[in-house]
């Protein structure tokens, strides 16, 4: 079984840098270790939790807290649409690798190969279209997230809020 570097060594040999960057094309890396800095309105609290209030500036996030102890092969895009990242290029997952799921050079390839017919097709016109539109709804549905008040949707996605069902009926003895 091949280390991880020695992986990352020959995505670079095989698929090359990014001549803007210098950066590899493509990585694998391990979910745990990456964060991305991200411009948002974040909530302020204390280590016990009390809110504090919210404040609106570029922070350093994980980027994959949904996906932990795992190994994601990524590849770099230049970062067109997306307001919320800070940076011009960002690497975004391509695969990710079941936990404790080590990746092997076949896999790695193949997933890449798949990738690239996918992506090699010409794109038309209604394509563009359909992907303007889907950038400005996700646009709007952030727009309206955000106006909704960060307090709550922030404790949803940490799982510290709680949801009740409509149907619950208090003391029924269900």
């Amino acid at each position: 079984m091949e280390l991880i570097q020695d992986l990352n060594k020959r995505l670079i040999e095989y698929y090359s840098l990014d001549v803007s960057t210098g950066t590899p094309t493509w990585r694998i890396v391990w979910s745990n270790s990456q964060l991305e800095s991200r411009f948002g309105t974040f909530i302020k609290e204390t280590e016990s939790g009390v809110y504090l209030g919210e404040w609106t500036g570029v922070r350093q996030v994980p980027k994959y807290p949904m996906n932990p102890d795992s190994w994601i092969l990524e590849k770099l895009y230049p970062n067109v649409n997306n307001p919320e990242l800070h940076d011009k290029y960002s690497y975004e997952p391509i695969w990710i690798f079941k936990q404790g799921q080590q990746p092997i050079w076949q896999a790695i390839e193949y997933i890449i190969r798949q990738w690239e017919r996918a992506t090699s097709s010409k794109s038309t016109q209604k394509d563009a279209d359909y992907s303007q539109s889907l950038a400005k709804e996700k646009l709007e549905m952030y727009e309206h997230l955000k106006s909704e008040g960060e307090a709550f949707h922030g404790k949803l996605h940490d799982h510290e809020g709680i949801v009740v069902p409509s149907n619950f009926v208090p003391n029924s003895g269900k």
